[in-house]
């Protein structure tokens, strides 16, 4: 059974974070795009070619919004197996590489 815990009918309590924001000068500006996204030049891969696997070898990024202004970032490449990845995005710029499979996952 769990315990009985006390009921508060009010409380003073402030919470100076949920009330304002840390950087009240900073502002949200959305994301666009004016022109191509640029790429690095890479050895071209046929689309029907495979990998020893057996998938396809085309390439495939997927980014999903994550709470707190997060962003989860998954990248496929079959046939770019231990291959470097920098994402650059407002200034920051993050290095990693894909596995022996060719997956990378950022969280």
């Amino acid at each position: 059974m769990a315990p009985i815990l006390p009921v508060i009918e009010q409380s003073n309590v402030r919470l100076p974070i949920a009330a304002q924001s840390l950087a009240p000068e900073a502002r949200v500006v959305p994301a666009s795009f004016d022109g191509p996204a640029l790429a690095p030049n890479l050895p071209i891969t046929d689309e029907t070619e495979l990998s020893e696997l057996g998938l396809p070898c085309g390439i495939s990024v997927t980014a999903t919004a994550m709470p707190a202004a997060m962003v989860a970032l998954d990248v496929t490449a079959p046939c770019r197996a231990d291959a470097f990845v920098t994402i650059i995005h407002s200034g920051l710029e993050i290095t990693s590489s894909t596995d022996a499979l060719g997956l990378l996952t950022l969280d």
